[in-house]
């Protein structure tokens, strides 16, 4: 699986220097995981290609409301997305049958990677997935989860059908300036039980009932990846959309 892992990476690479695209690449999506039992407020974000009609995949984000989404700053600031040209579909894991919603502003943080979606309607209530203000109760070496619907194998595109991994929790206050300055980050390693890959950007990693952060970026040859962790963007949050954090179960 790692020997997969390594030459995708260096396919993408050979691929973006042909194309003469040097840019900072999303974050990677699941592969080798496993089919996703059911709907955890995730949601796939899709945009339309400036050159063409089409709308295209671009990220996966969580539903914290009705009305809002959490994702990944950098999958609206690398992607050329604007409100009047995105939507998201809800409640259902398979990409083309959910309720496509248009959304109607984008809410980037001024400097962490993470952004806030409103939708022109409400989203169906039993899709959203609370957040996590206190990042002390996700320990360190506790399994996560992500989820997403991004490439399911380094060969092959974006999955269909939303799919989940679980990693490990090696720290819970990594500083990197990827994700942003001053922002307490979570860093997640291997376990061997799937791996997220190009497309899951934005997605939330998930700990019992609730998300403790956003995934940003990871590695596929050192097989670790980071997430901002919602604790140091919980204040922008609440004053951006009002959503409120959910409290420890």
């Amino acid at each position: 699986m790692r020997l997969r892992r390594v030459v995708g990476s260096v396919l993408a690479i050979v691929l973006a220097v042909v194309a003469g695209a040097v840019a900072p690449t999303p974050a990677y999506a699941i592969v080798d995981g496993v089919l996703a039992g059911k709907i955890r407020g995730q949601v796939p974000f899709f945009t339309k290609d400036p050159n063409s009609t089409k709308f295209a995949f671009t990220c996966t984000g969580t539903l914290i409301s009705p009305h809002w989404v959490l994702t990944a700053r950098h999958c609206i600031t690398l992607t050329g997305a604007t409100a009047e040209n995105s939507y998201i579909e809800a409640g259902s894991r398979d990409i083309g049958t959910g309720i496509r919603i248009r959304t109607s502003s984008f809410h980037n943080h001024p400097t962490l990677d993470i952004s806030l979606l409103r939708l022109t309607q409400d989203a169906p209530i039993q899709n959203v997935v609370g957040y996590a203000r206190e990042i002390g109760t996700l320990p360190v070496n506790a399994t996560v989860a992500i989820s997403g619907w991004g490439r399911w194998d380094p060969f092959e595109g974006a999955s269909t059908m939303l799919r989940i991994c679980s990693v490990r929790v090696a720290d819970n206050l990594m500083h990197t300036d990827r994700t942003g300055p001053g922002a307490n980050a979570i860093k997640m390693v291997d376990i061997n039980n799937g791996w997220p890959w190009s497309g899951d950007s934005g997605a939330g990693i998930h700990y019992g009932n609730r998300i403790y952060g956003v995934y940003s970026h990871g590695s596929s040859t050192e097989f670790f990846a980071v997430a901002i962790g919602t604790e140091s963007t919980v204040n922008w949050i609440i004053s951006t959309s009002g959503v409120q954090p959910t409290l420890n179960p």
